[in-house]
């Protein structure tokens, strides 16, 4: 089975060694541009996002 890994192009992510791991498992990498992160990553779009959102207003609201 073939799969795709969205990744940032953080160093330890883009490491000979792992992507050659990735791809001896079939999986395809797909890197992210620095600073796309938050724009591009799909957990940071929807989920973290929010949750990001909640944390922060919960915050506002009891160091006040």
């Amino acid at each position: 089975m073939k799969s795709l890994l969205l990744i940032d192009v953080a160093g330890f992510h883009t490491t000979l060694e792992v992507l050659q791991w990735l791809h001896s498992a079939s999986i395809t990498t797909s890197l992210i541009p620095s600073g796309c992160t938050g724009l591009l990553q799909p957990l940071d779009t929807t989920v973290n996002k929010h949750f990001k959102q909640y944390l922060q207003e919960f915050t506002d609201t009891y160091t006040l």
